[in-house]
C-alpha cells in the first residue's frame, strides 16, 4: 500500500415529493414532410424543444438535497 491518503466520495442526491419537477415544453412541436426523391414515401423531421425544470414556489419547497457518503 503506497504511502497517502484516501479521499472520501460523496454523491448529491435529491429526496423530495412526486410530481415536484416538471417537464417544460419551451417550442411546439413541427413537424416537417419531406418526399423522399424516386420513393414512393416520405421523410418525417419532427422539432421541439424542452426540458425540466423545478419552479421555485412549487416544487422547490417540496425537495431538499442530501450529502451521502459513498
Amino acid at each position: 500500500m503506497a504511502a497517502g491518503s484516501w479521499g472520501t466520495q460523496y454523491a448529491q442526491c435529491l429526496f423530495g415529493q412526486m410530481n415536484s419537477i416538471d417537464m417544460v415544453i419551451q417550442q411546439d412541436v413541427t413537424v416537417q414532410q419531406n418526399k423522399v426523391p424516386d420513393k414512393t414515401g416520405y421523410n418525417y423531421l419532427i422539432y421541439d424543444l424542452y426540458g425540466i425544470k423545478m419552479f421555485t414556489r412549487d416544487g422547490a419547497n417540496r425537495n431538499m438535497k442530501v450529502k451521502v457518503v459513498a
